[in-house]
């Protein structure tokens, strides 16, 4: 009486609203390479799990959630995983590579699951991987730094990758506001940065932030 079409409509929501419902709600962390973007996970889950200082061949999707026992595994294509210690994070993967599963036993992640997404200065070469995990995202951090704000690429890739989607969730946060010599400086970047955004995504929150600065915090060490 209703037809395939809508039939299958529903049978698709109701999987869609099930899976939403059983999973982890999943944050997918985003911004141009060197924002900032695993420091900024580190000083959320408060002790250090996302690898930083890479390199750009080395980046790969990192899909952090929660265990028990924590533990790192590369996950290829063809389904196979491969054990990895903390050093193996920092080299290169064959392009056989889907992504790094990161377990720990942050407190945090037995509610939410976060995805640290390579840099996306080469929007041309956007990774289909990525753009699946932001169509399941139920929110979205999209990181900026205060050195370089809101560049054209990054107003770009707002307005032709995340702007489409609808996000109910999205929060810029401009890194690496320790680095400005006055709060003036920064609230004018912060200022200038919010007129660029409400231009593209008028529901978008916009912070300042230092996520060196709130990591080492959190562990207890001196404060830049």
């Amino acid at each position: 009486i209703l037809g395939d079409e809508f039939t299958k409509h529903l049978r698709d929501w109701d999987a869609a609203i099930t899976k939403r419902r059983t999973e982890p709600f999943s944050l997918v962390v985003l911004g141009d390479f060197k924002r900032g973007k695993s420091t900024i996970i580190n000083a959320i889950l408060g002790k250090s799990i996302a690898p930083v200082n890479v390199a750009p061949e080395t980046f790969t999707i990192n899909s952090i959630s929660y265990s028990e026992t924590p533990k790192a595994e590369a996950v290829l294509k063809n389904g196979q995983r491969i054990s990895l210690t903390a050093d193996d994070l920092m080299r290169a993967f064959p392009e056989t590579l889907e992504y790094i599963d990161i377990r720990d036993d942050a407190e945090l992640l037995k509610e939410i699951r976060i995805v640290d997404t390579p840099g996306l200065s080469d929007l041309d070469c956007l990774d289909k991987q990525v753009q699946d995990y932001l169509v399941n995202a139920d929110a979205v951090i999209y990181v900026a730094s205060a050195l370089s704000p809101f560049s054209e690429s990054e107003q770009f890739f707002l307005a032709s990758h995340i702007r489409p989607l609808s996000f109910n969730k999205l929060y810029v946060l401009v890194n690496m506001i320790d680095a400005m010599n006055t709060q003036e400086d920064i609230e004018k970047i912060i200022s200038r940065v919010s007129e660029r955004c409400e231009a593209i995504m008028p529901n978008a929150f916009v912070y300042g932030v230092s996520g060196i600065d709130e990591y080492r915090r959190k562990i207890g060490l001196n404060r830049p």
